[in-house]
């Protein structure tokens, strides 16, 4: 999967991270983290690529941390399929 790291910090925003934009980003296969300036991880998603169906994995330093409206980013980004 290919985000953009204007999509990225998009997507956190979405889900309450009201830092996103200054926070720097990590990538690996499928994986895609923002972190603080000590390198602690504030979010994450990752995409689980399944036998039957394929799923999106979310992590967040923030309690209140909104998954739904994550999600809804995605797919208004074209990221993802509506469920």
């Amino acid at each position: 999967m290919n985000i953009t790291d204007q999509q990225l910090r998009e997507i956190a925003l979405a889900g309450g991270i009201d830092n996103a934009n200054t926070l720097s980003i990590e990538r690996s296969d499928n994986f895609f983290e923002l972190k603080d300036n000590e390198q602690n991880s504030v979010f994450s998603l990752q995409f689980i690529i399944g036998a039957c169906s394929d799923r999106v994995e979310f992590k967040s330093s923030l309690d209140s941390f909104d998954e739904e409206a994550s999600r809804r980013k995605m797919e208004s980004l074209g990221l993802i399929e509506r469920l």
